[in-house]
């Protein structure tokens, strides 16, 4: 969805025909919708905040170890480090849409990107948790972190030393993955109960969600964001990871968000590098577009995601 629907959408109430407007709605909400496992289903409502949260933890844990393991192979720890620093993420290749995807293609992803090593790719992906990734998705994904920083360090730091970092990370992982997939959860248990403990004392508001950005605390960010839009976690998600940012407009709208933290929301988003935010036009169209339309499209969305919760029912009880 372009700034250009937005502003197709400015004009909803001139259109003539309900088929016209209905198909509008439908355009405008398929940037609300995520890949239909993840609806209607307690072990993945909370997958793709899970899977963020262990990623950026097993991200953060693999550079320390690389930073060591260099250093034991005879670099300088400084230099050690500069390298790390400069290398980018391996999670920026598939975090930010991850809710458009089914969970098994992901696996298969993680798995198609990876090195092995001594993982065997026959065992088949298990059925997850709400608060545990589906096994064995951790440990391919570990490996698939792996492959992208030695890909990466491998032209730098020689052939020799990479083959040590191998294995040394096939002996490790089993201790870095568990480590990773606590703090992933930990962070989440911890989010959920701070935005309880909150809501029993403030409602949610436009304020605390820009107080909650202020201090970077995404993951109050998002319970937060949860309740205040009434979504879910992978609508929430699918909110925030939309680069042009018109869902998180269509949603601020609907809840009367006020213009000035509207802005100020966008201003600290933009800190984000992988935005390309052009604050201005966007603001405009917010300052355009009718309150009631915007309700109007979350319902719309509301009616979709039970359609999609009805069908997975219905599906599950003829398979049974």
């Amino acid at each position: 969805m372009s700034t250009h629907a937005l502003q197709r959408l400015i004009a909803f109430d001139t259109l003539g025909g309900s088929q016209d407007r209905r198909r509008m709605l439908r355009d405008v909400t398929e940037k609300f919708m995520v890949c239909e496992d993840r609806y209607g289903r307690r072990n993945t409502s909370l997958f793709d905040l899970l899977l963020s949260r262990t990623a950026s933890a097993m991200d953060r844990k693999s550079r320390r170890m690389i930073v060591a393991l260099l250093a034991k192979a005879g670099m300088d720890e400084k230099e050690a480090r500069n390298l790390i620093i400069g290398l980018n993420s391996p999670n920026r290749r598939f975090l930010r849409g991850t809710v458009t995807r089914p969970i098994g293609d992901l696996f298969l992803y993680f798995k198609e990107a990876a090195d092995p090593g001594d993982l065997d790719p026959n065992i088949p992906l298990k059925e997850g948790h709400s608060l545990h990734l589906p096994e064995p998705m951790p440990d391919w994904l570990f490996q698939c972190q792996v492959t992208f920083f030695l890909k990466q360090l491998t032209p730098q730091i020689g052939e020799d030393r990479a083959q040590f970092l191998r294995k040394a990370f096939d002996k490790l992982r089993s201790d870095v993955v568990k480590a990773a997939c606590d703090a992933g959860r930990e962070e989440i248990i911890l989010a959920r109960r701070k935005i309880k403990e909150w809501t029993r004392v403030r409602p949610v508001d436009d304020d605390l969600l820009l107080e909650l950005l202020g201090a970077r605390a995404m993951t109050e960010f998002i319970f937060a964001g949860m309740e205040f839009f009434d979504v879910d976690a992978a609508t929430m998600f699918r909110i925030l990871n939309d680069r042009s940012f018109d869902c998180f407009a269509i949603a601020c709208r609907a809840r009367d968000v006020r213009r000035s933290v509207f802005a100020e929301a966008l201003t600290r988003f933009n800190a984000r590098d992988t935005d390309d935010l052009l604050e201005e036009p966007i603001l405009h169209t917010y300052d355009q577009l009718p309150r009631e339309t915007a309700e109007r499209v979350m319902r719309f969305w509301q009616i979709r995601v039970k359609e999609e919760i009805n069908k997975e029912s219905l599906e599950t009880a003829i398979a049974s």
